[in-house]
């Protein structure tokens, strides 16, 4: 399997907490940089650049081998596509994330990622990340996170100014990650309407109680207003955007024990809206993964080749499925789970009286 990847030579992502790595699915790097240039000049990423000329197998990036092997689009393959290896490398992709205030607590989640989890959980060791130096007019990939980036303040009409006298709008490739509950200002909604390539994610992982209950704060109405006003605001735009997605609306799900049962709902609903779905599952942490249940509940999951590829992945591992049955019950002194999403944990408690 070739497993050079051009990220390390091209893009950061700056995550919520302060930390950077080079890419949205690759571990932090240790040290904490406040700038973004000094830690994608830092030793830390040296190294792993000389990794990657190499030819090693990097365990850091197994979710990518992973999705290869599988015969799904790697995030590897899609940052190939999009950047060409030169031996004078600069930054070419940039994810933006100023902090982790966020208006949701989904199961997937951290603290890290989401103000609520911090609010539960205790605060984190946070450092303001720094975008300062970077010639935004050199990006061909430039992405917002969070959080969640449409109820943060740092993304505001001065900072689209300097965006707008920066990029180029005719090869800047530019996307988004949003939950849906809100929209965006008119300065904001000036920057996408002068893109060629643009792509918003709207996160959804299940529809109904389930998809309420596994993304806490998600309202099933809001979002649906919010995502066919992004599919309307996009709706001549047909450019070509980065790997195999096309520019417009799409929605990202995540696969958990909870939502196992709402992949093809969800996609169907999706589809109703016209918007296209990627799938993914939660390979962190490794116990809400179906991956790791005993064979006779992965008999009683759905058939669809997604889920099966999932579940073939791993074996039956009972510390996971135990952490799972405690991580549940902690989520329900949130909110009680609907009983579709408890279908796993109902048959793991009779496994476990069986056995």
């Amino acid at each position: 399997m070739n497993t050079f990847c051009m990220a390390p030579f091209s893009r950061m992502t700056g995550g919520p907490e302060g930390t950077y790595r080079t890419c949205c699915y690759h571990p932090p790097i240790e040290k904490r940089y406040t700038n973004v240039l000094d830690a994608f000049e830092g030793g830390e990423m040296q190294i792993l650049r000389q990794r990657m000329l190499d030819g090693e197998h990097i365990k850091e990036c197994e979710s990518c081998y992973y999705y290869e092997s599988i015969g799904e689009l790697s995030q590897r393959q899609v940052i190939n596509q999009e950047h060409t290896y030169i031996k004078e490398y600069h930054l070419e992709g940039l994810e933006i994330s100023f902090n982790n205030k966020c208006n949701f607590a989904c199961v997937t989640c951290k603290p890290e990622s989401s103000s609520i989890w911090e609010d539960r959980v205790g605060k984190i060791d946070k450092i303001t990340p720094d975008y300062s130096g970077v010639d935004f007019s050199k990006l061909k990939h430039l992405s917002f996170t969070g959080g969640e980036p449409t109820i943060q303040r740092e993304f505001s009409p001065k900072f689209f100014a300097m965006l707008d006298e920066q990029v180029k709008y005719d090869t800047l490739f530019f996307s988004m990650n949003t939950n849906c509950s809100k929209f965006v200002h008119r300065p904001w909604v000036e920057f996408i309407n002068k893109l060629k390539r643009v792509m918003i994610m709207t996160s959804i992982d299940g529809i109904g109680a389930v998809g309420e209950w596994v993304r806490l704060g998600l309202k099933m109405d809001i979002w649906e207003k919010n995502a066919l006003r992004w599919k309307d605001l996009l709706k001549d735009n047909k450019e070509y955007t980065y790997g195999d997605m096309t520019s417009g609306v799409w929605s990202n799900f995540v696969m958990t024990n909870y939502n196992v049962f709402n992949v093809d709902e969800t996609e169907k609903y999706l589809a109703s809206l016209g918007i296209r779905m990627r799938k993914t599952n939660c390979f962190s942490p490794e116990y809400l993964s179906p991956e790791y249940l005993p064979d006779e509940i992965k008999k009683e999951l759905p058939a669809n080749d997604f889920v099966q590829n999932i579940l073939n992945a791993n074996e039956y591992n009972e510390k996971h499925c135990k952490e799972f049955m405690v991580y549940t019950k902690y989520l329900e002194t949130f909110a009680p789970a609907p009983e579709e999403a408890k279908f796993v944990y109902r048959k793991l408690e009779e496994y476990y009286v069986a056995n």
